[in-house]
């Protein structure tokens, strides 16, 4: 593996936490995702063959969690299981979401049918 790409300055308060731990250490072969939005708020996702997790700054401290052995092969149950969790958010959030989950959900459904993570 190659060095780090991208720093991500957390641009939130200290009021509002630290970032998940598991938004800082990624294991392995998860899926990785960020987002910020036109005001500045920012959010990740973090998924692995067996849990989906988002967190939203602001919330640092209550990240949504979807844990499942197989998860990856409903991704429109977890996208609903997150919307539902979520604070109010917009068109563009949303579609976010929907894509990180997409994309993780091809991915360990490719490693499940022997292809590279």
């Amino acid at each position: 593996m190659g060095k780090g790409m991208l720093t991500i300055k957390n641009r939130h308060s200290d009021e509002d936490g630290p970032l998940p731990a598991w938004a800082v250490e990624r294991p392995a072969g998860a899926y990785f995702g960020y987002f910020e939005n036109d005001q500045g708020e920012q959010a990740v996702f973090l998924a692995t063959p067996d849990a989906a997790r988002f967190a939203y700054g602001g919330d640092w401290a209550n990240p949504l969690e979807v844990r499942d052995p197989d998860w990856a092969g409903r991704p429109d149950k977890v996208v609903a299981s997150m919307a539902g969790g979520l604070p109010i958010l917009g068109k563009a959030e949303m579609a976010w979401i929907e894509a990180c989950v997409r994309a993780a959900c091809g991915r360990f459904e490719s490693v499940k049918r022997g292809g590279d993570a």
